[in-house]
């Protein structure tokens, strides 16, 4: 992961690659529930490439993310960074200004 422009590196047990960085997002502060988890190609043979759509909840927000690569595990992590990248950006839309 890229955080604020630096590496972070998640090692963390889990059921999958999705359980383990969730787990792993979790020990960070970033608390999400994935609701649902759908997958497809785009292409055929050794040129596709993977396409993960992945809806978290983050209290009671849900947001979908969407994540693209040749690797179907990259493309479903990319997925939950996606959604989780979007529920910050929409905490950050909606708080209130410092004053």
């Amino acid at each position: 992961l890229d955080v604020r422009g630096a590496p972070l590196v998640l090692r963390e047990p889990g059921k999958g690659p999705i359980d383990a960085f969730v787990r792993g997002l979790g020990k960070r502060g970033v608390s999400v529930v994935v609701e649902s988890y759908r997958e497809h190609a785009i292409g055929r043979g050794a040129d596709a490439e993977a396409v993960s759509y992945v809806a978290v909840r983050s209290g009671e927000e849900v947001v979908w993310g969407v994540g693209r690569h040749t690797s179907i595990v990259r493309a479903s992590l990319d997925a939950v960074a996606c959604a989780v990248n979007r529920c910050q950006a929409a905490r950050s839309a909606f708080a209130p200004a410092a004053e």
